[in-house]
């Protein structure tokens, strides 16, 4: 169980209830077919939002689009509890990094679903898999029904059972084992392969989960153990057009050899009458700062407005996580640092990742 104590275990197990389980490899390219922008599905929002949590279970800020309080506590060691009020409803999906300077990393035990919330339990380890505090960036978002294709998300357990899944296009989401650690997630009716791709490792060990490629329909997912080898791991994943959360500001890319090559970034502008401008990134050190000019409505909110999500990306056993970010006008910026498997740092040029930013606001001008 990888470092987790029975008691710690018996805790989760008291607040959850039953917890649920919450492309070629390598750095080649995601496939490059049909590379256009997806149309956001036109289907009911049941709820959304994000929060940055602290190493010490505080409330950093965040957003709900119920009005909602956030509540965010610490239950041991390196376990959380995020409640989105309002949010009372199943089939959620989340996506969660690790935020700060060193090499934790974090991950998802299950969700709960109460009279008046949705509770997320997040566990964050050190590159050993013990559990260790650390601050993270959690995601959430609800969809239901169905209407323009190009939006899904789905929760695997380790063996490939799906449960809370979404598809905009009615499709039906599956999971197949093709080996040891390595899962095919087909997500059908995608018209584009340039999408935001994100995967959160669930489960009470410290294994982790990444995107090992994608296209059209089909997503790879490959998950390690704490020693980097292949491990079955149960994981969340999400798909989106533009931002993680449909039709908001936002933008997605994927980062190869620190570039952002054409046909994998695509972003959503404050203002629907205005060409949206493009993503961009730039080296500092070894870390790689990520910029989208356009990323909230104006005058700016400041770093509440927007949330940042990344994902180690290929075959290799690198993290990434967010050391930091902040939004100056409409413009967000966040930087992004990469670990080996025994936690030294990399150069994120040479790790690739998916990296997204999801704005609290919709287009209006």
């Amino acid at each position: 169980m990888n470092k987790i104590s029975i008691v710690a275990v018996g805790l989760l197990a008291g607040l959850l209830g039953s917890a649920c389980a919450v492309s070629a490899d390598g750095t080649s390219e995601p496939e490059a077919e049909n590379l256009g922008a997806q149309s956001s599905a036109l289907v009911t929002t049941v709820g959304s939002g994000y929060a940055w949590v602290l190493a010490s279970g505080s409330f950093g800020g965040g957003w709900n689009s119920t009005s909602g309080a956030i509540t965010t506590s610490k239950l041991g060691t390196g376990q959380y509890q995020v409640d989105f009020a309002g949010q009372s409803s199943t089939n959620a999906n989340a996506q969660v990094v690790a935020y700060g300077s060193s090499s934790t990393r974090c991950k998802l035990v299950t969700n709960a679903v109460g009279t008046t919330y949705t509770r997320w339990l997040v566990l964050c380890h050190d590159a050993a898999g013990a559990l260790t505090d650390s601050a993270f960036n959690i995601l959430t978002d609800h969809r239901t029904g169905s209407g323009s294709a190009g939006s899904a998300y789905l929760t695997s357990s380790m063996s490939g059972s799906v449960s809370d899944s979404f598809n905009s296009g009615g499709g039906t989401n599956t999971v197949a084992v093709d080996s040891t650690g390595v899962y095919t997630v087909t997500m059908p009716g995608f018209t584009s392969a340039n999408s935001s791709v994100h995967v959160t490792a669930t489960g009470l060990n410290g294994n982790r989960c990444q995107v090992g490629s994608w296209g059209l329909t089909t997503v790879r997912v490959r998950c390690f153990d704490a020693s980097g080898a292949p491990a079955n791991t149960g994981f969340s994943i999400a798909r989106r057009p533009s931002s993680l959360i449909d039709g908001q500001i936002g933008g997605h890319g994927w980062v190869s050899g620190g570039t952002l090559p054409s046909g994998y970034t695509l972003t959503t502008g404050s203002c629907p009458n205005n060409i949206p401008q493009p993503m961009t990134l730039a080296a500092s050190g070894n870390d790689i700062v990520m910029t989208l000019p356009d990323a909230t409505l104006p005058p700016g909110g400041g770093w509440p407005d927007v949330m940042p999500i990344v994902t180690a990306y290929g075959s290799g056993t690198n993290t990434c996580k967010v050391v930091g970010w902040g939004v100056s006008g409409t413009t967000a910026s966040a930087t992004v640092r990469c670990f080996d498997n025994a936690g030294v740092q990399v150069n994120a040029s040479t790790t690739p990742f998916t990296f997204t930013f999801t704005s609290k606001h919709f287009p209006f001008c």
